[in-house]
């Protein structure tokens, strides 16, 4: 990091989403990790410079995730990255997505995915139920994560994991 980013506004936008995500909400491990890679990320300035309003973007959007919705977005991401896992079937409905995600992103049961699942639909991070009685999925390049998912989970990746 580097030795004036502190001064940065991208870093005091960081900062003050995480201190009041910190003393406004009910932080829980899972969700913290999160908030805290997205900061320290954004210092590093490995994936964004110091003027991008994208870091903070980031943190507002992860703060009004749950936890379950963070687990299965960055299951979503694990998946999309091996296409042999999601292309080997060519035509996807939602009721085999939820059952293949309860059980790939241990949520277990597919109620739960689906809590899950509408949050994120919700938020724009992954795509929508297609057909009017919403039995299908719509599939992007990346599975189902949109252009912004799978931005916002590169982002979160980019942490080193040796810190």
């Amino acid at each position: 990091i580097k030795n004036d980013y502190e001064f940065t506004s991208q870093n005091l936008s960081c900062l003050q989403e995480m201190l009041d995500f910190l003393q406004n909400d009910l932080p829980d491990n899972i969700r913290f990790e999160v908030m805290k890679k997205i900061m320290l990320v954004a210092a590093m300035e490995q994936k964004e410079n110091r003027n991008s309003f994208l870091p903070a973007e980031f943190m507002k959007t992860c703060r009004k995730l749950t936890s379950g919705e963070i687990v299965l977005l960055l299951k979503t991401y694990d998946i999309s990255k091996n296409l042999e896992k999601w292309k080997s079937i060519s035509e996807w409905n939602a009721n085999q997505w939820l059952d293949f995600m309860s059980k790939e992103s241990g949520l277990k049961y597919k109620q739960l995915v689906e809590i899950h699942e509408e949050g994120l639909i919700k938020r724009k991070l992954i795509t929508p139920r297609g057909y009017n009685d919403k039995s299908g999925i719509i599939l992007s390049e990346h599975f189902r994560l949109t252009d912004y998912g799978f931005e916002l989970c590169e982002f979160i990746s980019a942490y080193p994991e040796s810190l």
